[in-house]
């Protein structure tokens, strides 16, 4: 083997490498994580607890944490309390078929949120993270007693369905749109962000146009991913209805509003599913 076809094999080996973030990192893009203390407006049987503490119990099962976010703050004195994100993955994860299976982890110390935990699939082909939203695959703990205990638990649970969730994938990657299916889907995923009677204007087309080679295919699985990265990485030209002004859509950079998206776009493909068989 010349050298020259060594270095492209490791590069390609090296492209599928996990980087897992450190505290620094973390504190750096979601500092709520590190929160020890509760907001003044939760009850008195809030367990204030970090969320980093509850990340520990599931460093134990061997994960660790991909990506970070967290909700930008309205006013001064919730900074620090705010909604956060983090996505998991096992260390010894392998991936099938181009996709990881993931541990999606939502939490706030402003009682607005529970700990939440779902199941999510990563794709090596658009480094775009999804969140499933059937129920199903999700699990729930309030902030009363031992709540690392149980999100650990509850961690554990997750990763039994990890196997259904791709199973999904396989399943909807063998069924094949038309166009005009391919349509209807565009449609329906619009309203999930765009309100029809809203100030927006969005052309559906462009949320079936790929941003690589790969993905200009017409199964069910890669039509979703499509339109989900174009959703959520924004992009998408938009009119003002008024003004008739265009712009692009911007990222959702939000968690709440990247996790309510993600479930959407999910229970959306699953009942299409159920229609184009």
């Amino acid at each position: 083997m010349s050298s020259r076809l060594k270095n492209i094999t490791f590069i390609a080996k090296d492209f599928t490498m996990t980087i897992f973030l450190n505290q620094d990192q973390i504190a750096r893009k979601a500092p709520s994580v590190f929160t020890s203390g509760s907001y003044e407006k939760t009850g008195s049987k809030y367990a204030p607890i970090s969320t980093y503490s509850v990340l520990e119990g599931l460093f134990d099962l061997g994960f660790g944490v991909t990506h970070a976010s967290e909700s930008r703050c309205r006013t001064k004195e919730r900074f620090g309390f705010g909604r956060h994100m983090l996505r998991l993955r096992r260390h010894n994860e392998q991936e099938i078929n181009g996709n990881f299976p993931e541990l999606v982890l939502v939490n706030a110390h402003d009682g607005s949120s529970s700990y939440q935990l779902r199941a999510g699939v990563y794709r090596l082909v658009c480094s775009n993270g999804m969140v499933v939203g059937n129920d199903l695959f999700c699990q729930r703990v309030r902030h009363q007693g031992d709540v690392v205990g149980r999100v650990a638990d509850a961690g554990g649970e997750i990763i039994e369905v990890f196997p259904t969730v791709i199973d999904k994938a396989e399943e909807w990657s063998k069924i094949e749109l038309n166009p005009l299916q391919q349509g209807f889907f565009a449609d329906s995923a619009k309203l999930l962000k765009w309100d029809e009677d809203g100030d927006s204007e969005v052309y559906s087309p462009d949320l079936l146009r790929s941003r690589r080679y790969a993905d200009n295919k017409s199964d069910l699985w890669t039509t979703f991913n499509v339109v989900q990265e174009n959703i959520i990485k924004g992009g998408v030209r938009t009119i003002n209805k008024e003004s008739r002004q265009r712009r692009r859509s911007r990222e959702v950079k939000s968690p709440y509003e990247n996790n309510r998206l993600n479930t959407a776009l999910w229970r959306l493909t699953e009942k299409m599913a159920s229609l184009a068989v």
